[in-house]
């Protein structure tokens, strides 16, 4: 008699806490209205490559004249790059050639050829930026641009960071929406967007220009570089 009643107990006690269970899964899983939230993330994080992009032109009076000035001075600019042990960080962007014109009374009239080659130089070390420069515009061709940037596996690494920060953040935020309106956050309902992205620190020729003429070459790295990330997110809002 006794165990039964013990047994009896027991079967009440299981009942009861997979009632409990069953109400507050489903306080959790089954709030009929949901909150949404936006979070985002900004990091400052230091730039880790820097690309050096040149551009060999020549005006000839023959499309064969300018293409051989070009290939002429894009030789001695690979092979004096290739001396300085860049040659696997070097990539011919794009080459073009193309009449020029010059516009009068008349209309436009044929001014030879103009032949363009653009190379890109992709560095690790930044004390190697003066060397580079140095060595294009000595060869015959001109600097564009240095973009500052993030390599690959750096992208990647703060994509998952300030994607992360941002998912803290949007649910923070639908928390305290929730809270303001005496409910709480349930499950998870969608992840609506994801955005990561990142501006490079780009000096213009002019500003490279001025930098090289007053010795600043090595002062031309930003201090640093600004990534963010927005996430939108949608919760269940429990009953109560």
């Amino acid at each position: 008699m006794i165990l039964r009643k013990k047994i009896g107990e027991r079967k009440f006690f299981i009942i009861a806490v997979a009632a409990v269970l069953i109400f507050v899964l489903g306080i959790y899983f089954l709030g009929g209205a949901t909150v949404s939230a936006r979070g985002s993330s900004v990091l400052e994080v230091e730039s880790d490559e820097a690309i050096v992009n040149l551009n060999i032109e020549s005006r000839e009076d023959s499309a064969q004249d300018a293409k051989n000035n070009v290939s002429e001075i894009s030789d001695r600019v690979l092979a004096d790059l290739k001396n300085l042990g860049l040659e696997d960080k070097v990539e011919l962007q794009g080459y073009n050639i193309y009449p020029d014109y010059i516009w009068n009374d008349d209309g436009r009239e044929e001014n030879g050829y103009v032949a363009s080659q653009q190379i890109s130089v992709t560095l690790e070390d930044f004390d190697l930026i003066a060397e580079v420069l140095d060595v294009s515009v000595d060869s015959g061709a001109l600097v564009s641009y240095i973009s500052f940037e993030l390599s690959d596996e750096r992208r990647s690494e703060l994509k998952s960071e300030a994607l992360k920060k941002a998912g803290e953040d949007a649910r923070e935020k639908a928390q305290a929406t929730a809270s303001g309106l005496g409910k709480n956050i349930g499950r998870l309902v969608s992840v609506k967007s994801e955005d990561f992205g990142f501006v490079p620190y780009v000096v213009e020729r002019q500003g490279l220009e001025n930098a090289v003429a007053e010795g600043e070459v090595m002062n031309i790295a930003p201090s640093s570089l600004e990534v963010s990330a927005t996430v939108e997110v949608e919760y269940k809002l429990t009953l109560f």
